[in-house]
């Protein structure tokens, strides 16, 4: 299937704004399981994309992303949640951090299959699927990045046992450290690296194990 690339760039961006809904999702889903009601009391254990996106991450970053030949990436409104009401609390918040990015290679690897699927029966929109599962792997690592508002910036805090006062500074900077990143060259063409990497050996396991 042909795309021009104003298509791809509207395809990409609604495949990140699906993506983030289901990233945030987990998070929500992960923190209700370790008995945090938080989520749900703030409505964010829904697949809405409205209770979710963030004007300036979901909508902002990735049409900037897309109109610089970058992979298409953003973020979402961070789930609230409340460690002290875990039942394990550093390993719910851990596993409450990774869950995102974890639902994000979950969907990678179901799109690549679906795609792989459609091919192997002659439908034309399995690139339609390899595009969402492109940007799932770029939001999957770009998530695991050690800077507020990522996912990874929490697992930063955990593992380091960071105190609250010195998190909120640090995130106080996050968006504008997130800004310069992206811009660097070499950060973009290892990240590239990286991606292409992830997706190859995705295809891989989806041609050896499942067909």
């Amino acid at each position: 299937m042909a795309t021009s690339h104003f298509q791809l760039i509207v395809i990409s961006c609604l495949w990140v704004l699906i993506s983030l809904t289901f990233h945030e999702w987990a998070h929500a889903c992960v923190a209700l399981c370790f008995g945090d009601e938080t989520p749900r009391i703030q409505g964010r254990l829904t697949l809405n994309p409205l209770a979710h996106i963030s004007f300036f991450g979901s909508v902002v970053i990735p049409l900037l992303c897309a109109f610089s030949s970058f992979q298409v990436l953003g973020w979402a409104r961070p789930v609230e949640v409340c460690p002290e009401n875990f039942k394990h609390r550093n390993f719910g918040d851990l596993c409450c951090s990774l869950a995102g990015p974890l639902m994000n290679f979950l969907l990678a690897f179901l799109l690549v299959f679906a795609s792989e699927w459609a091919c192997r029966h002659g439908a034309s929109w399995g690139s339609l699927l390899l595009i969402g599962a492109s940007c799932n792997i770029s939001l999957g690592l770009f998530n695991l990045i050690p800077i507020p508002p990522l996912d990874g910036a929490h697992v930063l805090k955990i593992f380091f046992r960071m105190s609250e006062a010195t998190f909120v500074s640090y995130a106080s900077v996050g968006t504008l450290l997130l800004l310069i990143l992206i811009n660097i060259p070499w950060f973009t063409t290892g990240f590239a690296i990286i991606h292409r990497s992830v997706f190859l050996w995705l295809d891989t396991v989806v041609l050896s194990y499942c067909f």
